[in-house]
C-alpha cells in the first residue's frame, strides 16, 4: 500500500526502506510555529534491568556496561539494536556501518539537538488499556459501534482498569 507518511522508530527505518523498495526520508514530527513543547525525544531501542533476586548482579552490570558502552560490542552489533546512546561509541562504529545505518546515525544526531526527556514509564494496566483501545478502534472501523458510544465505552473500561492497578 502507499502512504504519505508513517510514524515509526528510527531503528525500523532499514526494514521499511527494504520493504518499500525505494529510498525514503525520515523527518521529525511537524509542529506549529507557536509550539511550546518539543515533541521529539529519544526512546531506547531496549530497556535493560537486573533482577533484584539475581545471584550475579555484578556480572550482569558488567555485561550491560560492556554491551552499551564499548566500541568493541557495538562494532559487533553494528547498530542492529539501535544507535548507541554514547556519542563516543556511535562515532567509533559509524565508519563500519551501512549507508542506510549512517543515514539513521545522522538523523538521530539531528534529533539530539532538540530532544526532550522521555516520558516516565507507563503505569500498571497501561497495556490492558491499549488492548481495549485497539479493539474499540477496530469496532469503529467495521461499523460495529459509533465513535460516540466507543468513546464512552473506552473511558469507562480504561478508568476501571486503571483503578484496579493503583
Amino acid at each position: 500500500s502507499l502512504t504519505w507518511n508513517d510514524y515509526s522508530w528510527s531503528n525500523q527505518y532499514i526494514a521499511i526502506v527494504e520493504a518499500s523498495g525505494r529510498p525514503l526520508e525520515m523527518t521529525m514530527y511537524p509542529r506549529p510555529d507557536d509550539y511550546t513543547v518539543e515533541p521529539m525525544y529519544f526512546m531506547p531501542s531496549m530497556f535493560f534491568s537486573i533482577s533484584e533476586s539475581s545471584q550475579h548482579k555484578d556480572e550482569a552490570a558488567a555485561f550491560l556496561d560492556w554491551f552499551t558502552n564499548s566500541a568493541e560490542a557495538n562494532k559487533i552489533l553494528a547498530a542492529e539494536r539501535g544507535i548507541p546512546v554514547s556519542t563516543e561509541v556511535a562515532d567509533a562504529i559509524k565508519p563500519v556501518v551501512s549507508d542506510l545505518t549512517t543515514y539513521i546515525f545522522d538523523y538521530v544526531a539531528e534529533v539530539g539537538k532538540v530532544a526532550t526527556p522521555i516520558d516516565p514509564p507507563d503505569s500498571s494496566g497501561a497495556g490492558q488499556v491499549e488492548a481495549v483501545e485497539n479493539a474499540i478502534v477496530e469496532d469503529i472501523r467495521y461499523g460495529v459501534v459509533t465513535p460516540e458510544a466507543a468513546a464512552k465505552d473506552f473511558t469507562e473500561r480504561a478508568q476501571k482498569i486503571m483503578l484496579e492497578n493503583i
